[in-house]
């Protein structure tokens, strides 16, 4: 069937669990992301996201408004939640850009002309 998809290999989380240390992205298009600390340490201006429970970010844990999150982001794990100015495609790519970076064995990042100016402005939202 040419509308079917098999994923090999998959690993799936339990229903309902995250792991602990996910911050909770919302897009510009109002599109949620849970993600890992390890994926966001590299952008500079996420690192009070990155850094909850440490050093002087120990007793604040950021979240947004009702309005500024997206409503499939829970609300209650304990989590940091912060938005970004960028469309969840592009920031999809700037994951798969840092994923190549942190595990270049195992991943690799293409990326298309028609791309690069999406992704220099992500770059410098961020602080990448």
């Amino acid at each position: 069937d040419p509308k079917s998809v098999t994923v090999l290999g998959g690993r799936c989380l339990p229903k309902g669990t995250l792991p602990e240390d996910v911050v909770h992205v919302t897009t510009s298009d109002m599109e949620w992301f849970p993600v890992r600390r390890l994926l966001l340490a590299p952008c500079i201006k996420l690192t009070k996201y990155v850094q909850v429970g440490r050093g002087k970010y120990k007793n604040e844990i950021p979240t947004l408004s009702d309005e500024e999150r997206s409503e499939d982001a829970p609300t209650d794990d304990g989590c940091p939640h912060c938005k970004v100015p960028i469309d969840c495609c592009t920031f999809d790519r700037v994951l798969l850009f840092i994923t190549s970076l942190l595990y270049p064995d195992e991943h690799s990042f293409a990326l298309d002309l028609s791309e690069v100016n999406a992704l220099s402005s992500a770059a410098d939202a961020l602080g990448l």
